[in-house]
């Protein structure tokens, strides 16, 4: 049997861990762009560069760029790689 570390849900509302959205208690919104509260990405006034990121919640860059550690897969639960990038994903790479 193989050992699967345990899910470390993150919340798509206020973009933390440990939660997912549908059980969030923040009040507002939190923008994925800019990581600011009261508004959602499309309606965001920041550009690309001010970004953040996912992962980490820094400016500047994406999660697939970001140089810190913590990076794991929603799909395949490992370290060092996002869903996006899985190959375990079927979607992307039907057998």
């Amino acid at each position: 049997m193989d050992y699967k570390p345990p899910i470390r849900e993150k919340c798509y509302k206020c973009n933390r861990i440990g939660h997912f959205a549908r059980d969030c208690k923040e009040a507002e919104d939190r923008c994925y762009r800019c990581n600011g509260t009261g508004h959602i990405s499309k309606d965001c006034q920041h550009g690309p560069d001010e970004m953040s990121c996912y992962n980490c919640g820094k400016m500047g860059h994406i999660a697939r760029e970001c140089k810190e550690q913590e990076k794991t897969c929603y799909i395949c639960h490992k370290q060092g790689h996002i869903s996006r990038d899985c190959e375990q994903d079927e979607r992307r790479h039907p057998e």
